[in-house]
Parts: structure tokens; sequence; C-alpha cells
């Protein structure tokens, strides 16, 4: 919630997700990289080795896809 709430301020980000391959088709995100500042990156991973701590994807997915959609956001990557 805190890193929610420090992304729906930024008026610009970079957003890299992870992936398991190149295929948008077929392949699946295994987590979200947000970046805002030079220096500082968060990492959400939603999919990863047993015993990982991980996010659930579809948690993940309602929380950005808002600011995602807000169109004065400028996204980078």
């Amino acid at each position: 919630a805190k890193f929610v709430d420090l992304l729906k301020q930024q008026p610009r980000f970079c957003l890299d997700l992870e992936t398991t391959g190149l295929d948008p088709r077929n392949d699946h995100i295994v987590g979200w990289a947000f970046c805002w500042e030079a220096g500082q990156a968060y990492y959400l991973p939603t999919q990863g080795p047993l015993g990982s701590t991980l996010l659930r994807e579809r948690d993940v997915i309602a929380a950005v896809k808002p600011i995602l959609e807000n169109p004065n956001l400028r996204l980078v990557n």
C-alpha cells in the first residue's frame, strides 16, 4: 500500500515487466519493476522459485491498473 501511494504521486516513471520470455502471447509476467529516481527502484515479484516472497498477480494488476490508465501519466521505458 505504501508503494502504491508513492507511485500515485509520480507524474512520470519507468515501468519494466520481467517475463519468462519474449513472446507476449505465451510468456508470463514474473515481476514489475518501477523507477522514477536515479539510483532507486522498486520490484514487485509475482512469480519466483519455491519459497520466494511473492505478491498475488491479480492484486498487483488491480493496484497499478488505475495508475497506468491515468492519461496524465508520462510512462517511459
